[in-house]
């Protein structure tokens, strides 16, 4: 369970005092991204999304711009049986390229040849 420090009139007082995360917190909460963002374009609250995508909404106002979380991963994945066909290789491998061009951070190193399932070639 993720940890928030307390805002309000209170939190003044309580210096170091944690509060725990849970889903009694939020007025809304959704699991679908599309409509989650489509939420936050009608106002409703706060919503988390990439740079990418904010950037193609100036309605839309960054809340803590000098808040940043790690890098988060990005698999590609099929069913078991369907790893060693040739079409979803070339499929994943074209899209692996395009992915590490496309989503690589300013300044990121190229990242390690790798086949489709991740192994080092």
């Amino acid at each position: 369970m993720g940890r928030i420090r307390p805002f309000g009139p209170d939190a003044a007082r309580v210096p170091g005092r944690r509060v725990a995360v849970t889903k009694a917190l939020f007025g809304f909460r959704c699991d679908n991204q599309i409509v989650a963002w489509q939420a936050v374009q009608a106002a409703m609250g706060l919503g988390v999304t990439t740079h990418r995508v904010a950037a193609q909404f100036p309605d839309v106002v960054a809340v803590l711009p000098a808040v940043t979380i790690a890098p988060l991963l990005l698999w590609i994945t099929a069913h078991r049986e369907l790893r060693d066909s040739p079409r979803l290789k070339l499929v994943f491998d074209t899209l692996s390229q395009a992915l590490a061009v496309q989503w690589r951070p300013a300044g990121a190193a190229a990242p390690p040849d790798s086949d489709s399932a991740g192994a080092p070639r």
